[in-house]
């Protein structure tokens, strides 16, 4: 079939469902079609014989379409007749087409046909980013499975770079709760490069700085925040502290584990806004459930292994103190008796009187290994913890060097606990006894009590939890810290890092023995050069 009449390849022409325009050799746009009309967004009389063609194509493929049209117009090379490039209406939106151009070489003119691809794109660029989402999931989950107590940290990194470096964020972190949901910490950070990390200022915040954050995520619901102004006005709080941190956009799913809140993972955005689909955090929390879990599993495993060994530790440590005792009191008792001798020199007196010193240390030092070995009688009774607490701040005030300065605080009026008030002392004693040995140059102590909750689903160095309420007592320091190795070994009976002259390294483990003889719990919180802090849960007398 042949076309005769003009009319017909102008009906064609206008019809063909393709926008569809004549291109001069200056590129001036001669004649288009409705369908190129509905492209730009402009009008046909706005168009023809006035505007450029370059005008609609994106600056990042201008330089190739105008290689192109050079190659064309000056036959060399063999440039393509079909390809995708962006295109830029008059609104400034950009569409992704597909090009078909024909060059007449008689009028050096061009007839193009765009088909426009943008929700094709859309659609395939979506699948791509599942795709890539979903490939991050099974390498981080094998990642997981597989991961050491040691591993664990670097696995989770590994998984927040992946995901920030995929996403565009800037910032990609977990924050975990501690066990009484009072403060949670930044534990794992990702930063693009340019972007300052933030880790180390986000430490023990108190949970009830961030109330709407919290509240989102024990109801179990994804935040998703693309510009910080959408933040309803019961985010006030932490729309200030987001803002000074200079984030525009966020997203956040939370991290459970046995029904309850451990944590969440989070990505920042400082330098443009960014919008997560729904799809996205639906694999974003698939991603949280597999660090949690492979998390905790760590964690519960070496707290279950620290356990096994203090047990050990323990048995071990409580038949030398019997054997020992038993040696210690032939000396002590021979020693005594020696002792109203009359034929003794001063010299050999002075020498009795060293043994039976030496002997006293090691009756005391057989007494602290059977109480951590829990092989001594308790007499408990209930007492007022509080007074405790000042009783013995105005003893250890006698006792510290200036340089330190020692705070109490006392959250509740009702602080009774059923334990020897001779133990409690000697917690606190030692307990303040270690922070000074950190604090050479002096700082801060702080004695802090309160009432707290514990739920069934706690675990603190691998003990789980009896519910119930709970004294929380507190001693902080500022000094050195200790880096996690050394927190871990700190409640073994003779570890100890400081010179021999300074200690037993019998302070921590009879502290956690003391602890546990009384069902309670003990927990070192400790960052090398930021201080420590030991966290003792005793049940409350109601």
């Amino acid at each position: 079939m042949t076309l005769d009449k003009p009319e017909e390849y102008h009906t064609i022409f206008e019809h063909t469902g393709t926008a569809m325009a004549l291109i001069d050799a200056d590129h001036t746009l001669l004649k288009v079609n409705q369908e190129f009309v509905r492209l730009t967004g402009f009008s046909k009389a706005d168009i023809e014989g006035n505007l450029d063609w370059t005008n609609f194509i994106h600056k990042d493929d201008k330089q190739l379409l105008l290689q192109r049209h050079e190659q064309r117009m000056h036959s060399t090379g063999t440039p393509p007749t079909s390809y995708e490039f962006k295109f830029v209406d008059r609104y400034n939106k950009t569409h992704h087409v597909h090009l078909t151009i024909t060059f007449m070489a008689s009028s050096r003119r061009s007839i193009v046909s765009l088909i426009d691809i943008t929700e094709h794109k859309q659609h395939q660029l979506m699948l791509e980013r599942r795709l890539t989402l979903e490939r991050i999931i099974a390498e981080s989950s094998q990642n997981f499975i597989n991961a050491t107590d040691k591993e664990i940290d670097t696995a989770i990194y590994r998984v927040l770079q992946a995901v920030g470096l995929f996403s565009g964020a800037d910032r990609s972190y977990v924050f975990m709760f501690s066990e009484d949901e009072k403060t949670m910490s930044n534990t794992h950070e990702w930063c693009a490069e340019g972007v300052s990390p933030q880790i180390d200022m986000l430490q023990e915040l108190p949970v009830l700085e961030f109330p709407w954050i919290v509240e989102e995520l024990q109801a179990e619901r994804n935040i998703n925040i693309a510009d910080l102004n959408d933040l309803p006005a019961a985010a006030a709080a932490e729309k200030e502290i987001l803002g000074a941190q200079d984030i525009q956009s966020l997203a956040i799913v939370p991290m459970l584990y046995t029904g309850r809140l451990r944590g969440y993972m989070g990505f920042d955005s400082t330098r443009k806004q960014t919008a997560w689909g729904e799809e996205d955090f639906l694999l974003l929390r698939t991603i949280g459930n597999a660090i949690i879990n492979a998390y905790m599993r760590c964690k519960l495993e070496h707290q279950l292994l620290q356990s096994h060994k203090m047990d050990a530790i323990g048995r071990l440590a409580g038949g030398i103190a019997h054997d020992f005792n038993n040696i210690l009191a032939t000396i002590q008792g021979n020693s005594q008796l020696l002792a109203y001798s009359e034929c003794m020199s001063d010299k050999e007196k002075e020498i009795l009187d060293t043994i039976i010193h030496s002997t006293e240390s090691g009756s005391s030092l057989t007494r602290q290994l059977l109480a951590f070995s829990r092989d001594e009688p308790l007499s408990t009774e209930i007492i007022n913890a509080d007074t405790i607490i000042t009783k013995s701040r105005q003893m250890l005030e006698r006792l510290l060097p200036q340089e330190i300065t020692l705070h109490t605080h006392h959250d509740s009026a009702d602080s009774r606990i059923k334990i020897d008030p001779i133990q409690l002392e000697q917690i606190i004693m030692n307990l303040v006894l270690n922070s000074v040995d950190a604090m050479p140059e002096g700082g801060d102590i702080t004695i802090h009590s309160s009432r707290t909750h514990m739920s069934p689903s706690s675990l603190i160095n691998g003990n789980e939890v009896i519910a119930g309420k709970y004294l929380l007592l507190q001693i902080q320091d500022n000094g050195h810290g200790m880096s996690r190795e050394t927190a871990d070994k700190a409640i073994e009976p003779f570890f100890t890092t400081k010179p021999p002259e300074k200690g037993t390294g019998l302070g921590l483990s009879s502290v956690y023995s003391t602890v546990r003889q009384n069902s309670g719990y003990m927990e070192i919180n400790s960052h090398l050069g930021k201080g420590t802090r030991i966290d003792i849960y005793l049940p409350l007398v109601e």
